[in-house]
């Protein structure tokens, strides 16, 4: 593999058959828990009464189209969907080193290229095209074509488990709030993190009360804060980025900040809120009867 998104799309084609092949949860690095796994999504999952295999998060990535995130992904063991979606993944690295290109491959060339509602999700325009987005968040695009598909072979019905069997939480408030909070500018939050909560001469002024308020918010109204590094370029700045540069790569947790205090509240506190999971539907676009790794004829 080569190119500039090496590590995130190495660890793309690991965590689906980890899951697969051990059962549990993959969560990306860059990721506080605010609640236990245990309270977010595993006592259901275990639970033989509740109909759910999978839980995780969904974004729109494009207007009106929710798709799964594969930063936080958890299933028992043998999971069908999972191993399925792997499959499609796996099929678009057969005799390539990168990704340019994957929103062209013949498993996803029938799905609109990822656009994400930058104003819904109280973002800024994004600085990359979507052709590019699209390749890098190709795991996306494998989700979706699986989710709409019928598999007259084996007779796997994607419609009917991603709207019976998934327990799927909104992203923007479950990992991705203190994102919205801040207009996703990792400066911002690096701004927040990196004031002083406690100690000497610390003056409670609106500043102290922005980053208080921004600290209390998060750890009382989100599960999960994931700290992401891209798209590359997608936005101006990363707080991923920035804890993890050479400059302040100790700036995380310094006594006294509201990192540290963060840090402190996603270990000792805990949450009273109910956590509400998407109702999820039949699909209203057009769905795919063929099989996973079957091109759909587009002639």
């Amino acid at each position: 593999m080569d190119g500039p998104t090496v590590g995130a799309h190495s660890g793309d084609l690991v965590r689906l058959p980890l899951v697969w092949k051990y059962g549990g949860v993959w969560m990306d690095v860059g990721t506080f828990l605010f609640r236990t796994i245990d309270d977010i999504c595993w006592k259901q999952i275990e639970d033989q009464d509740t109909p759910y295999e999978i839980a995780g998060f969904v974004i729109e990535m494009r207007p009106g189209v929710d798709c799964m995130l594969n930063g936080f992904v958890a299933a028992k063991r043998h999971n069908p969907f999972i191993k399925r979606w792997h499959d499609i993944y796996l099929a678009l690295w057969e005799g390539v080193t990168n990704a340019h290109g994957f929103h062209k491959h013949p498993l996803l060339r029938h799905l609109p290229l990822l656009n994400p509602p930058v104003e819904k999700l109280n973002c800024p325009d994004l600085n990359v095209m979507m052709e590019s987005f699209s390749d890098y968040l190709a795991a996306f695009l494998c989700f979706e074509r699986l989710r709409k598909l019928i598999d007259p072979t084996d007779g796997f019905n994607g419609p009917e488990y991603y709207s019976n069997h998934m327990l799927l939480f909104p992203a923007l408030q479950e990992t991705y709030y203190f994102q919205q909070q801040t207009n996703w500018s990792g400066t911002r939050q690096f701004e927040l993190l990196t004031a002083k909560r406690t100690g000497e001469g610390v003056v409670k002024d609106e500043k102290w009360q922005a980053a208080e308020d921004f600290v209390i918010d998060a750890l009382t109204n989100t599960a999960t804060m994931k700290l992401s590094h891209g798209a590359p370029g997608a936005l101006d700045s990363f707080l991923a980025d920035l804890w993890d540069s050479k400059k302040h790569q100790e700036k995380d947790n310094i006594e006294g900040t509201f990192a540290a205090y963060l840090r402190y509240g996603s270990v000792y506190f805990e949450q009273t809120r109910d956590m509400v999971p998407v109702k999820m539907s039949w699909p209203s676009e057009e769905v795919l009867t063929c099989g996973v790794l079957e091109p759909k004829n587009i002639s």
